[in-house]
C-alpha cells in the first residue's frame, strides 16, 4: 500500500477550507507553488495545518506592509511560533497573560522536553515528564503539545502536534543557551552519533537555519536577539563541514554528506557561504560512474542543489551521473545549470 498523501486539487481544497477566503487560497496557493520546498510539505496534512497557520498572517499584510512570509523550513516553523504568542487574530495565547521573559522561559523549558525526546527517541510524554521541566498544561498544550487519553485507564499522554515542530523547538532552545566556543565540537558529535545522521538531521538543519537572518528577524521579534557569537559558531561549522565533504565524496555516504552540507547552506540562505564554500572550484558530485556509489536526488534535492549554486559566479564542474533525474528534476536544476562548465 503506498500513502500518497494530498495531491493537488486536494491542497486547494484544504486552503479554501482553511482561510475561508477563496482570493486568499488562491494567493496562499500560488505563493507555495512558487516555493517548492514548502510545497512539497503539503501533501501531508500535519504540514498543511502548520504551513497555514504560518502564512496567514503574513499573506494577509503583504498588500498593506512589507511583510515577509518564509522561504525556508527554518523560517517556517519560526513563523508558527511567533504567531502563537504575538499575531492577534492567530494568537493561541490571547486569553493568559504571558511576558516576555516568561515567553522565552516557556520555550526554554518546552525546548528541553523536546531534546530529551529526541535524544532519548521519545515523542509520547507523560504528566511526569511535564511536571519534570514544570510545564503548566495550559501553556504548553495550545500550539505545541495535543493530549492524548487511555480509554481504557484515562491517563493522558502528550505528542508534539507534528514531530518536525518537537525538533525544531528543541534546536531553538539549545541555539539560545549554547556556548559558543563548545558549539562546533557539540554540533560533530550529534552528527557523528550513533544513528545521529538520521535521528539529528532535522535538528542540525534547524540549528544551522537559525543562524539565518530571515530566521533571526522572527525570532527577535518574539524572544530578543538572538546570540551572535552562536550565529558565528554555526556558520564557521558548516563552513568546514562543506569543505570536509566537498573534498570526500568518493562514495555513496560521503556523497549523503556532500548533499546534507547543501542543505545546511540552503536553510543559512547564506549567499557568501555558499559562493566560498560550492562557488570556490573543485567538482560538486553527487553522481558516479557506479550506480550504487550515486545518489538519487528527488526534486526537493534538486531545489536545494539549484539555490545553493545560483549565487555562484560559476562551478567547474558538477557530476549528476546515475543520480535518476527525470523531468521534473532537471526542471528544478534549469535555473542552475548554465553556472556549470563540465555537467
Amino acid at each position: 500500500t503506498e500513502i500518497v498523501g494530498f495531491l493537488k486539487e486536494q491542497r486547494k481544497e484544504y486552503l479554501t477550507k482553511y482561510f475561508g477566503d477563496q482570493r486568499l487560497a488562491e494567493a496562499a496557493f500560488t505563493y507555495l507553488e512558487g516555493n517548492e520546498i514548502l510545497y512539497s510539505m503539503c501533501d501531508n496534512p500535519s504540514y498543511c495545518r502548520i504551513i497555514c497557520y504560518s502564512l496567514a498572517p503574513g499573506l494577509r499584510q503583504m498588500q498593506e506592509t512589507q511583510e515577509v512570509v518564509p522561504t525556508t523550513i527554518t523560517q517556517l516553523f519560526a513563523n508558527y511560533i511567533l504567531n502563537i504568542f504575538k499575531n492577534h487574530e492567530f494568537n493561541i495565547y490571547k486569553h493568559h497573560t504571558l511576558s516576555v521573559e516568561q515567553i522565552h522561559d516557556l520555550v526554554l523549558r518546552t525546548g528541553e522536553l523536546a531534546y530529551m525526546g529526541i535524544w532519548n527517541n521519545v515523542s509520547r510524554f507523560n504528566e511526569t515528564h511535564l511536571n519534570y521541566y514544570n510545564l503548566e498544561r495550559s501553556h504548553t498544550l495550545p500550539g505545541f503539545l495535543i493530549e492524548h487519553k487511555d480509554p481504557d485507564t484515562s491517563q493522558s499522554h502528550f505528542s508534539f502536534i507534528h514531530f518536525t515542530l518537537q525538533e525544531f523547538i528543541a534546536a531553538l532552545s539549545k541555539y539560545l543557551t549554547a556556548d559558543a566556543q563548545r558549539l562546533p565540537q557539540t554540533l560533530t558529535q550529534f552528527l557523528d552519533s550513533s544513528g545521529g545522521e538520521n535521528r539529528f538531521k532535522i535538528f542540525l538543519r534547524f540549528m544551522v537555519g537559525l543562524s539565518s537572518p530571515g530566521s533571526a528577524r522572527i525570532i527577535k521579534d518574539l524572544l530578543g536577539p538572538l546570540p551572535h557569537q552562536v550565529t558565528c559558531s554555526v556558520i564557521d561549522w558548516v563552513k568546514k563541514q562543506t569543505e570536509i565533504n566537498f573534498n570526500n565524496n568518493q562514495n555513496n555516504l560521503s556523497k549523503r554528506k556532500l548533499l546534507e552540507s547543501l542543505y545546511y547552506l540552503f536553510e543559512s540562505q547564506h549567499t557568501g557561504l555558499m559562493q566560498c564554500t560550492v562557488g570556490s572550484g573543485g567538482i560538486l558530485s553527487l553522481g558516479d560512474d557506479f550506480p550504487y556509489n550515486a545518489i538519487r536526488l528527488t526534486p526537493v534535492d534538486c531545489t536545494v542543489l539549484a539555490t545553493v549554486i545560483c549565487p555562484c559566479d560559476e562551478i567547474q564542474e558538477v557530476n549528476l551521473n546515475n543520480c535518476c533525474l527525470g523531468t521534473e528534476e532537471i526542471h528544478r536544476l534549469a535555473a542552475a545549470l548554465h553556472k556549470c562548465k563540465v555537467l
